[in-house]
């Protein structure tokens, strides 16, 4: 199972015959999926399927780029250099001019290229083509990998984890369809992730919705398109992380929660659906 420990969880035996599943892990590949913007399905032809982001969340983007380029970095310049525009200025407004250009060229510095590569990943369809023998998904990060990236956000935080691992990064991952061995669906407190299942025991999280019924529908027509099983385990139960990280502990505790320690930061919890 995953680095974290686990509470309160059975193997899903329906799925054992496979060996596979019992080699794979069960907890989810992402922890915050809110994050992402949900992606809409589209049936390309009968070789191509594709999952595009919806056009709200590309406009929202869009307009967050106009916003702070138009509105925050431009009037952040003129204020700059207010000495020169208003020489005849009192020395205080210039200083407070200068102020206030330096934190809104400051802000657009972090917002306007987070805009922007939000902007064109977005873009970016996920797809599965049979024609090609490819698909290419949203992220490039292994189970392995999320693991890797923690652990130097870890150090970069001077020691103290800002929670779980996610799958929130940039970048690609294509690979032969053929590779594909079946797809998870799993549940977690307010949404469902669809991952991607691989020969080797591998993961990639390729989508995540709130919600269950919607992605089971799209997982259905996924798994017959691409000709493999699809492995449900919502009808058992959701996941949810139980984080030890309590503020207020950790800022009284001498010396902060080991990190080769993933008790210190929580545990997944298995919650069954009540018959």
């Amino acid at each position: 199972m995953d680095d974290y420990p686990v509470e309160n969880w059975t193997p899903p035996e329906k799925f054992w015959d496979d060996p596979v599943a019992r080699q794979i892990k069960w907890t989810p590949c992402s922890t915050e999926l809110e994050k992402d913007p949900p992606r809409v399905f589209v049936e390309q032809s009968s070789s191509r399927l594709e999952f595009r982001a919806a056009g709200n969340a590309l406009v929202t983007y869009g307009c967050g780029i106009l916003c702070f380029f138009f509105l925050i970095f431009i009037p952040g310049l003129l204020f700059l250099g207010w000495f020169w525009i208003n020489p005849a200025a009192a020395l205080i407004e210039k200083v407070v001019f200068f102020g206030m250009g330096f934190v809104f060229v400051l802000l657009s510095y972090f917002a306007i290229p987070f805009f922007i590569r939000k902007f064109f990943y977005l873009r970016q369809p996920i797809y599965f083509d049979l024609n090609e023998g490819y698909f290419i998904t949203k992220d490039k990060e292994s189970d392995r990998a999320r693991r890797k990236r923690f652990r130097k956000a870890f150090k970069r935080a001077n020691g103290v984890p800002q929670g779980p691992p996610t799958l929130e990064t940039f970048g690609s991952h294509q690979g032969r369809t053929e590779q594909i061995h079946a797809l998870q669906l799993l549940p977690h407190d307010r949404d469902t992730e669809l991952n991607l299942v691989f020969a080797s025991g591998n993961r990639i999280n390729l989508l995540h919705h709130i919600g269950n019924s919607q992605l089971r529908l799209t997982a259905e027509t996924l798994s017959e398109f691409l000709g493999v099983p699809l492995w449900d385990d919502s009808e058992r139960g959701y996941w949810h992380f139980e984080s030890q990280m309590d503020l207020e502990v950790m800022w009284h505790a001498s010396k902060p929660p080991e990190f080769k320690d993933p008790a210190s930061i929580g545990s997944w919890v298995w919650q069954p659906t009540k018959s």
